[in-house]
């Protein structure tokens, strides 16, 4: 007895559905693997902007741990310091021009937010250097009142170090700068100790939640700030002595210099002093100025009456 073996197969429309089901699933997988591209592609883009942030924040510490001043008396490493706006001397790590009379390799920075385009604003480095002895005076106002462009043609050439920020986007107002005093209610540049910066940074403006906030923080540690200038009066058989008890940020050591009734006294160039001989019941002015090495100085005032 034979045995029959069927010779059905598939039929044309069952084929058919089952291309169709193929297709539909072999299309839902690559739109997968495209979207997955595109979201990688996209993840990628976002972290490389990020990390362009990153390293922009990280040359702006090194350059402000090495900012100092320029060994003038009046001259400070910060010369502006605004939200937006930040210039200082630093020094140069290239190499020095040959003959060059700046010895120490200065150089003056400025860091500015151009916000021209609030939704792609752009962190600007620009430079200036010199070969004199003394630097040359800053190519834009130092004054904080006074609203620079960014970036300035009077710098010469700019540099963009960070972008696609938006501090300043939809009317937002998120600094750039803050800034650090001591004593903490001061607003002098000489009393500036640290600086943060925020930089808030986004491909796609639109989408608020795509919003990175990138910080970095640095102490300045070459900072010379003024001394503070007091001192204490007693007074015993006619002689009015003071001792001074300034202080100095710095710890380093100050000369003095007293006055009596506007007159600087002579000789009278240590932290104490006796006045002798003056006259039992007369009034009179007492000034004290300190100065530190670098020639910053403060002074103070009493008003004394002879017992």
């Amino acid at each position: 007895m034979s045995i029959q073996q069927s010779e059905a197969g598939f039929t044309l429309i069952e084929m058919l559905v089952a291309m169709t089901l193929s297709l539909v699933v072999l299309g839902a997988t690559l739109d997968a693997f495209a979207g997955f591209d595109r979201n990688s592609r996209a993840v990628n883009v976002k972290n490389d902007s990020q990390q362009d942030v990153r390293l922009a924040t990280d040359q702006l510490a090194r350059e402000l741990r090495n900012a100092v001043s320029s060994g003038t008396p009046t001259q400070v490493p910060l010369e502006r310091a605004t939200a937006y706006d930040l210039i200082f001397q630093t020094v140069d790590r290239g190499a020095m021009p040959a003959g060059s009379a700046n010895t120490s390799n200065l150089k003056r920075v400025r860091y500015c937010l151009d916000d021209s385009t609030p939704s792609r604003e752009q962190l600007v480095k620009q430079t200036q250097t010199w070969t004199s002895a003394s630097p040359p005076g800053s190519p834009t106002s130092t004054d904080p009142a006074v609203t620079e462009p960014c970036p300035s043609s009077a710098w010469g050439g700019s540099e963009i170090v960070a972008d696609r920020l938006v501090n300043r986007n939809a009317g937002q107002d998120r600094s750039v700068f803050v800034f650090s005093y001591t004593p903490s209610d001061s607003t002098n540049l000489t009393d500036v100790t640290g600086i943060q910066t925020y930089l808030f940074v986004n491909r796609e403006p639109a989408k608020t939640r795509s919003t990175a906030e990138l910080t970095s923080a640095v102490r300045l540690r070459n900072t010379n700030r003024a001394p503070t200038a007091a001192f204490t009066v007693s007074q015993q058989n006619q002689h009015v002595v003071v001792n001074s008890n300034s202080q100095d940020p710095e710890g380093e050591g100050l000369t003095y210099q007293w006055s009596l009734d506007g007159t600087p006294t002579p000789n009278a160039t240590s932290s104490r002093y006796d006045y002798v001989g003056l006259a039992s019941g007369s009034s009179h002015t007492i000034t004290l100025k300190v100065t530190d090495p670098a020639g910053l100085s403060d002074q103070a005032t009493q008003s004394v009456k002879v017992k």
